[in-house]
């Protein structure tokens, strides 16, 4: 008897998504908070006690593939729930049918993805935000300001948010293929 909360089995498609999305959304997000602000990009190997900029580009290659695990696991839930959602929007919307229709009609786990990467992407980035400058200045004795309320921070939750579209995009493109 299959319940609402049952988990899905994982497929190897679900592991080349995972692996893929993550990396992608990883070095587009990288290079972004890289391009703007070297700090930033710091602040990932100072999270494993490093000040390499080559450590940095590995923790956020790791943290891009463990993040997308779990938009697997969230994704997997709450993907059937999100396109009823969508599909009754567009009847009752006109302009959003004209937005959204081609997009789910061309590629409609791709679309669903993105869109449900975005929203997993700013939840991550706010929890950046808000836990590196703790797990920095309380574990790893690197002073932190928290919250980070400054450029950083915003570049933080938009790199993330960067992440989460370009992560879903890839996973849902691959599981669709």
């Amino acid at each position: 008897m299959a319940t609402e909360n049952a988990v899905r089995p994982v497929k190897v498609r679900d592991f080349e998504g995972i692996v893929g999305g993550g990396l992608f959304g990883a070095l587009l997000a990288g290079g972004l908070m890289n391009l703007i602000s070297y700090e930033l990009m710091i602040q990932f190997a100072q999270i494993v006690g490093s000040s390499s900029h080559d450590v940095a580009w590995l923790v956020m290659f790791g943290l891009g593939v463990l993040f997308a695990g779990g938009f697997e696991l969230y994704a997997g839930k709450a993907f059937d729930p999100f396109v009823r959602s969508i599909m009754a929007l567009t009847k009752r919307s006109s302009i959003l049918k004209k937005m959204l229709q081609p997009m789910v009609h061309l590629s409609p786990m791709g679309s669903v993805c993105y869109l449900l990467g975005q929203g997993y992407g700013l939840a991550i980035g706010i929890g950046h935000v808000v836990l590196v400058p703790l797990w920095l200045t309380y574990v790893m004795g690197e002073p932190t300001a928290f919250p980070m309320l400054n450029l950083n921070g915003v570049l933080a939750v938009v790199g993330w948010v960067v992440y989460g579209s370009m992560m879903g995009l890839v996973f849902g493109a691959i599981l669709e293929s």
